[in-house]
C-alpha cells in the first residue's frame, strides 16, 4: 500500500513569512536552504510546500530570531494576497458569518492539515481550528489565530468583538506581549482546541466593504485551484501505487483503484 502524501500548504504563506523574517534582519536565503525550501517556489502563486518543509522553516525562524513568539511577528505581515484569491473572497464577504463559512469551506487551499469548524452555543459562535494529524507548528497557529482575531475586528468595522480566545499552546513566558497582540482579549492557555468565541448575532451584521461579485469571482478561482490540486494528488498517488504493485506483475486499472480506495472512474 503506498504511503499517504504529506500535507501541503500554500507557498505564499511561506513568502509572507520570508518578508517578515527579512524585515527582522534575518538571512532568509539561508533559512530557506536549511528548511529545504526553494526560493523560486515562493514566487509561484500556485505552488505548495509540504508540512515538513514549513515546519522546518518555522523551526529555523525561531532559532535564528531567538523569538519563541515569531508567529505573532509574521502575523503583522499578512495581507489578503497571502492567501491569494481566497484572501480577496473572504475580505469581500457581506457579513462576518459569510467570511467564516467561506473559511470553513476553503481552508484546505491554505493548508490541508487543519480544519475550521463553527459551533453555536447560546449567544456565542465558536470558531475552532482543529489539527489534522500532527497539525501546524505552534508558531503557525499563533500567527493564524492572531490573523483571524484581527480580521474579525477590522473587517466588521469593530461591530463584532472577540469574547474569548482559547489556545492549545502553554502560556508563554512573555505573557504581556502575547496579550498585546490580542488586544488584551480574555485568553485561556492549555485548552483542548484553538478557538475564537464571537458574539453570534454580530456575525450577521453587514460588513461595510462587502461585494458579492468579488466573492463570486474569487471563489471561482479558488474552486479551479483546488480542482487542479486534487487532480495532481490523484496522479501522484497513482504513480506510487504503480511502483508498489509492479513487483506482482502488470497492474490493472482495477487493482490500482482498489489500492487507493478509489473507483476507476475517479482516477480518470
Amino acid at each position: 500500500m503506498p504511503s499517504p502524501r504529506a500535507p501541503t500548504i500554500l507557498a505564499s504563506w511561506a513568502a509572507t513569512m520570508s518578508r517578515a523574517l527579512a524585515g527582522l534582519g534575518l538571512d532568509v536565503p539561508d533559512l530557506l536552504r536549511q528548511a529545504d525550501v526553494r526560493a523560486d517556489a515562493l514566487r509561484d502563486p500556485s505552488a505548495r510546500l509540504t508540512a515538513p518543509q514549513l515546519h522546518a522553516l518555522w523551526e529555523q525562524a525561531q532559532r535564528a530570531s531567538g523569538d519563541p513568539l515569531i508567529g505573532l511577528e509574521v502575523a503583522r505581515n499578512v495581507t489578503p494576497n497571502t492567501f491569494q484569491a481566497l484572501g480577496y473572497a473572504l475580505a469581500a464577504s457581506g457579513t462576518l458569518r459569510e467570511l467564516l463559512e467561506g473559511l470553513v469551506r476553503y481552508v484546505r487551499m491554505v493548508a490541508d492539515h487543519v480544519e475550521v469548524q463553527l459551533t453555536e452555543e447560546g449567544p456565542h459562535l465558536h470558531v475552532d481550528f482543529r489539527p489534522v494529524g500532527d497539525g501546524p507548528h505552534q508558531a503557525a497557529m499563533d500567527a493564524a489565530m492572531c490573523v483571524l482575531f484581527h480580521a474579525c475586528r477590522r473587517l466588521s468595522d469593530g461591530s463584532c468583538q472577540v469574547v474569548e480566545v482559547r489556545l492549545r499552546r502553554p502560556e508563554p513566558e512573555d505573557l504581556l506581549r502575547y496579550k498585546r497582540f490580542f488586544s488584551h482579549a480574555p485568553l485561556v492557555f492549555g485548552d483542548a482546541c484553538n478557538r475564537l468565541t464571537l458574539d453570534s448575532l454580530a456575525t450577521h451584521l453587514p460588513m461595510p466593504w462587502g461585494n458579492a461579485e468579488l466573492v463570486q469571482a474569487n471563489a471561482a478561482v479558488v474552486e479551479r485551484y483546488l480542482a487542479r490540486v486534487h487532480q495532481d494528488d490523484i496522479c501522484n498517488r497513482v504513480r506510487l501505487a504503480l511502483v508498489a504493485l509492479l513487483p506482482r506483475g502488470e497492474p490493472s486499472p482495477q487493482s490500482v483503484a482498489e489500492a487507493l480506495n478509489l473507483s476507476v472512474r475517479s482516477m480518470q
